[in-house]
């Protein structure tokens, strides 16, 4: 596609993660762009695929013209899992509308240039345009609810205090400046 409307649009973000992922667009190779740009084709049914850095790049620059703005926390937070290896497989993938732009999945595309790790990930094509008010709709599931759904007694209680660690931990690994976590009686 490199429709300079996109690519002027996105520079006029001020978020540092934009900048970033813009910046990767020189690690982008033409075999990138070519396996991006198959990978949005709208002929193809849904299937599983492995997007490399270079590829999320290529799509979050290059099909991304039209979507919401950019959350750099969660950006950040995709991108600490993936280069902890925390990142799993599952049915949120990548949306991409008929005509090969991203519907569905720019944070995970920034996140997979940023991490500089390959990921697996379902990807859906010819995604209605207006569907797209029909996802992001429900209660976030906690990670208190998913130890719930395990049987793990005390769960929020311990995904809490889990989730405080991590947090420290990711960011004083991935950031190299630890996070000061304030504990209360």
């Amino acid at each position: 596609m490199n429709d300079s409307n996109v690519v002027t649009e996105l520079n006029t973000e001020t978020r540092p993660l934009v900048k970033e992922v813009m910046e990767a667009i020189g690690t982008i190779t033409d075999q990138d762009r070519a396996r991006a740009t198959s990978l949005v084709r709208s002929d193809l049914p849904p299937s599983h695929e492995e997007i490399t850095p270079g590829m999320a790049a290529a799509l979050f620059i290059e099909h991304n013209s039209h979507n919401r703005a950019l959350r750099q926390a969660k950006v950040i937070e995709y991108r600490n899992g993936m280069k902890a290896g925390e990142w799993k497989l599952n049915h949120q993938g990548l949306a991409f509308y008929e005509n090969g732009n991203i519907a569905d999945g720019q944070h995970r595309c920034a996140a997979i240039a940023l991490s500089g790790v390959t990921v697996k990930a379902l990807v859906v094509r010819n995604f209605e345009e207006d569907a797209i008010d029909t996802i992001d709709l429900g209660a976030a599931r906690t990670a208190g609810d998913a130890l719930d759904m395990k049987g793990i007694d005390d769960a929020k209680i311990k995904a809490a205090v889990a989730k405080q660690a991590e947090e420290y931990l990711h960011r004083y690994e991935f950031d190299n400046t630890p996070k000061s976590v304030s504990y209360t009686h």
